[in-house]
């Protein structure tokens, strides 16, 4: 075993630091030495972050913050969201953390500069973290211009107004993005969808900013208005509609947008669309959301050694327990011995052809340690 996690929510910071180190540590066969620790740790923002880094200060470490935190024991949210701390034991893999600030340089750029650094021949991946202030998905496109290496994570999450941040061996900020390097391994993904497709694609064919105006020709309201009645769903009268542009239709992935409002002829969206993109309707639908979870996790590799499983705020609301419970389901009809550990999040990071960012999704990595001949 080279990855475990442990958790804790005691309200006092250096108490829930230890708790969750402790029990991390004591399912290693031989606890590793501090110099052989790497340490991802998941937060709460009710903790004093200069008490949670000094406390962590002997090993190498990357953290973020989140509105919640998930194990295989659950989802732990508002005042029983905590801190799970997660080694990585350095005498099994390579491994090192990472961080820059985003301040310094445009996006695609900090992308490519990680590209260069860990350019690597063998089996790797990065698990990234970032913040919901600056434009995560052109670090990505950097990152795979110039690497085919394998992207999966999250980014931060906050809740009550909180703040958000990464912080990374004594820096902490905002506007960071960091993560970890790991050497030698395998990773696969499961995608948890939230967002039941309905009806056709269609042209949209006059927008500006974040207004659609006309859809094939139509007023929008009006396209909407029309496509409505042939929805049989009960749930979808009562649920949060999206513009869903198409990532990859053969996998059905879907970029979602959230609708804002509908009138005066207009859809009003919560992000800017372009005239000319192909799209589709998609509602929230927890029976969908429920089945997806149960399909995805009908073939969980038997190799797996570790599971992170970055979860949408969004979902989790919805479907939360119910994902824990079914992943754990699979575990045991399959007597499979992976340890899992995640966060909830304000966007899933997956690499499909390459490094790409969802929305309203559940996204489950699966690691396995490959053999270096």
């Amino acid at each position: 075993m080279f990855f475990s996690s442990g958790f804790s929510y005691d309200p006092d910071p250096l108490k829930a630091c230890q708790e969750a180190f402790e029990k991390a540590l004591e399912k290693f066969d031989t606890r590793p030495k501090n110099k052989e620790i790497l340490g991802m740790i998941f937060m709460s923002p009710k903790y004093d972050p200069q008490q949670v880094m000094e406390f962590f200060k002997d090993i190498d470490f990357i953290g973020l913050t989140t509105s919640g935190n998930i194990s295989l024991s659950g989802e732990y949210k508002g005042e029983r969201s905590g801190i799970t701390v997660n080694i990585i034991d350095k005498r099994q893999v390579y491994c090192e953390t990472f961080s820059a600030s985003v301040m310094s340089r445009r996006p695609r750029e900090i992308g490519n500069m990680i590209a260069e650094r860990f350019k690597n021949p063998f089996n790797s991946s990065i698990i990234l973290f970032a913040c919901p202030f600056y434009d995560v998905s052109e670090i990505l496109t950097g990152i795979g211009e110039n690497s085919d290496i394998h992207v999966s994570g999250g980014i931060a999450s906050s809740d009550r107004n909180r703040p958000i941040f990464i912080f990374e061996n004594g820096s902490i900020g905002s506007y960071m993005i960091g993560g970890v390097f790991i050497e030698g391994v395998r990773t696969r993904h499961r995608i948890f969808q939230t967002c039941k497709i309905v009806g056709e694609n269609f042209l949209i064919t006059s927008a500006y900013e974040n207004i659609i105006e006309e859809i094939e020709g139509i007023e929008a309201e009006d396209f909407i208005w029309g496509v409505s009645p042939i929805i049989e769903d009960p749930e979808a009268m009562e649920s949060s509609w999206f513009i869903a542009l198409p990532i990859d239709e053969n996998q059905e992935i879907y970029k979602f947008i959230p609708v804002a409002e509908i009138h005066d002829g207009k859809i009003f969206l919560f992000e800017k669309i372009e005239t000319g993109k192909i799209a589709k309707l998609a509602f929230l639908s927890r029976d969908f959301a429920k089945n997806s979870a149960e399909s995805e996790t009908n073939a969980l590799p038997e190799d797996t050694d570790f599971c992170l499983f970055v979860n949408c705020v969004a979902r989790s609301t919805m479907v939360g327990k119910n994902d824990v419970s079914t992943i754990n389901k699979r575990k045991k009809s399959k007597s499979l011995k992976f340890e899992m550990s995640g966060f909830l999040s304000n966007g899933e990071i997956i690499t499909l052809k390459k490094p790409t960012l969802l929305t309203y999704t559940g996204v489950l990595s699966l690691f396995s340690r490959m053999t270096i001949m």
